[in-house]
């Protein structure tokens, strides 16, 4: 199955970084948005390759439309059954 390729950029002297490279916490606050993905896609790409196929345009979608309004994906939520992209409004 094709799947889709993100390139990512880190702001080496934005805020975020200089506090977490100098030892100290940085909180992004709640997220604009949130995107769930798959739990354990290799699983379902087994069961249900249709299925599978869907969801992957269905977060392309919403990544394209999160993108497209201005926000960035600034973290990922590990979860077991609902793993998460978070997205913040730039600045």
């Amino acid at each position: 199955m094709d799947s889709d390729r993100l390139f990512a950029g880190w702001e080496l002297r934005s805020p975020r970084v200089e506090a977490l490279s100098g030892g100290r916490q940085y909180r992004l606050g709640k997220p604009d948005e949130a995107i769930e993905i798959p739990g354990d896609f290799s699983t379902l790409l087994k069961s249900d390759v249709q299925l599978a196929k869907r969801e992957v345009l269905r977060v392309r979608e919403e990544f394209l439309k999160a993108l497209s309004a201005g926000l960035v994906c600034g973290s990922f939520e590990r979860h077991p059954e609902k793993p998460r992209y978070l997205f913040y409004r730039e600045g």
